[in-house]
């Protein structure tokens, strides 16, 4: 089997009213993916979706004519063009979906996994009134979510703490709830400083009464002892690396004993092969890896294949927020919306991601 060509489409969609983002400044009114395609000598097509693979064509002509199975060496290639020019993990992703499909086996169970389902955590992402935050929460329990994400970046931190206190006492204390600061990078427009540890200290201290399954993006992604150094004296987990863009950087949060959750994204660093590894390493330093996959519904799925491979007790994140955050929104470049299943995620069976982009 050999490649023939590599087709990579930009889409968008309007997102009506536009997504309030608690880590963007300015609403979301549009979505957008890129699709990549890939075609086979043998009819065989694989699919990925995630970054942009902005400049991709210049490097296309290292994977023509080559055996999509030859999975290492390409992911090597994928890591070099990474450096010099830009992410184009979904490259990878697609041809992860010709691998399985020539074996006739999904992804996960191509990379060795059995698990059917994976359990998920409802990702919310905006910061609305109190009030509207425990309907919400309430709603996600009764629909099978044992796991819930809020988000920090209101002015005044305790005003964020006084959410998740009014959550914890709406939702009781069998349910996991995690919080993300988005501390660890920001948008391009915003320059606004990252908090200092010391406060970081005093938000964690004042969140351990509510019982945190996790506290995300704490501090800056690369204050490596200060993550250790929070990490030593807080009371729950600490995560991070969803938007890491190289693997160094997570083995030096690693060597530095700064997290306990690690969230690197297959579709931004590393590719399947990459994170499998970091898994791997994870469970050595007695930490976990689950995903991040704030993305489109292709990432989802593409991360949640890998997670049922690699630790499929984890939790993974299941971006949600209605009214804006739906499924139909975040994946209308793919042919389903992905759907929770009483707080669950199925794996298809079909062969490969058992997702096709449209």
């Amino acid at each position: 089997m050999k490649i023939t060509s590599i087709e990579i489409t930009h889409h968008s969609c309007e997102v009506d009213p536009p997504y309030p983002a608690a880590w963007d400044s300015i609403p979301r009114g549009r979505f957008a993916a890129s699709n990549v395609r890939i075609e086979t000598d043998s009819g065989l097509v694989g699919y990925g979706s995630g970054d942009t693979c902005y400049g991709f064509p210049d490097y296309q002509h290292y994977f023509l004519g080559k055996d999509p199975r030859d999975i290492e060496r390409h992911n090597g290639v994928l890591e070099n063009i990474a450096f010099h020019h830009s992410r184009c993990w979904p490259v990878e992703l697609a041809l992860w979906d010709l691998v399985a499909k020539d074996r006739g086996l999904n992804v996960a169970q191509a990379l060795g996994g059995s698990a059917t389902s994976v359990p998920l955590y409802c990702s919310t992402g905006s910061l609305r009134p109190v009030q509207i935050h425990v309907a919400e929460a309430k709603r996600r329990v009764a629909e099978g979510f044992r796991a819930i994400k809020l988000r920090f970046g209101r002015a005044d931190w305790r005003d964020d703490v006084a959410v998740v206190e009014a959550v914890r006492d709406a939702v009781g204390p069998d349910i996991d709830l995690m919080v993300d600061m988005n501390q660890g990078w920001r948008m391009p427009w915003d320059t606004q400083a990252p908090r200092e540890w010391d406060e970081v200290a005093q938000i964690e201290k004042a969140l351990r009464p509510v019982g945190l399954y996790w506290l995300e993006e704490a501090l800056h992604r690369g204050d490596y002892q200060g993550n250790a150094r929070l990490r030593k004296q807080a009371h729950c987990r600490l995560a991070g690396g969803e938007m890491t863009r190289e693997l160094h950087e997570a083995y030096a949060m690693m060597a530095a004993g700064g997290l306990d959750v690690y969230q690197q994204d297959v579709t931004l660093v590393g590719g399947v092969v990459g994170l499998q590894r970091l898994a791997a390493k994870a469970r050595e330093h007695g930490a976990v890896f689950t995903p991040h996959t704030w993305g489109n519904g292709f990432g989802l799925m593409a991360n949640a294949q890998l997670l049922a491979a690699v630790d499929p007790d984890q939790y993974l994140e299941f971006p949600y927020d209605p009214p804006e955050w739906t499924e139909e929104a975040r994946d209308f470049n793919q042919d389903m919306a992905i759907m929770a299943d009483q707080g669950r995620m199925q794996i298809p069976q079909r062969p490969g991601w058992g997702v096709e982009l449209i």
